[in-house]
């Protein structure tokens, strides 16, 4: 499947395409939402005020590929991307410049793995990989990963204004491992 024909019959409805097969997006729960509006109101917080593109979360699909297109929680598109391409009205035609996504399981799950490499190979320059239930923040970018705990500031370059506590992102109480 494409995703024009993807678009045709799944826009607004809960599903990705990843490589031609459409895929039911997963609801996480009330904890990991809430990790997703922290990181989307911090960031628009730090770029709104100075014009620096748009954020959005949760509901905007992105085109990855030929035959993917994904739905993260949080992006981020910089002006310059949105001069390209200036506020479609279907999915974006191309991959945001930073992702946050917020993951239930580890980062050595292959889903989690799957969806870092279609984004980072789409044009991504960083995915920030939030995972309440590790105490971690993950940060990726092509060829290299630094993980952050509470006690750390997260740092973006392309951002040189940002900087984030992540025990702000991340849930005041640990998760278990089942939530």
């Amino acid at each position: 499947m494409t995703p024009e024909q993807f678009w045709r019959s799944y826009a607004f409805k809960p599903f990705e395409l990843v490589r031609g097969q459409v895929v039911p997006l997963a609801s996480l729960g009330f904890r990991y939402a809430i990790v997703a509006l922290r990181v989307g109101m911090a960031l628009e917080d730090q770029t709104e005020a100075r014009g620096l593109g748009e954020v959005v979360r949760a509901s905007c699909a992105f085109r990855l590929g030929v035959d993917t297109v994904r739905v993260p929680s949080v992006a981020y598109l910089s002006p310059e991307q949105l001069a390209r391409h200036p506020y479609p009205y279907d999915y974006v035609p191309f991959a945001p410049l930073i992702v946050a996504e917020v993951f239930k399981q580890a980062d050595d799950s292959p889903q989690v793995r799957e969806l870092i490499v279609d984004y980072i190979r789409a044009g991504t320059q960083t995915l920030w990989g939030l995972f309440p239930n590790y105490d971690r923040l993950g940060v990726y970018r092509r060829g290299a990963v630094q993980y952050l705990r509470p006690g750390d500031t997260l740092r973006e370059p392309l951002l040189p204004h940002l900087a984030l506590p992540v025990a702000q992102l991340l849930p005041r109480r640990r998760l278990s491992r089942e939530s």
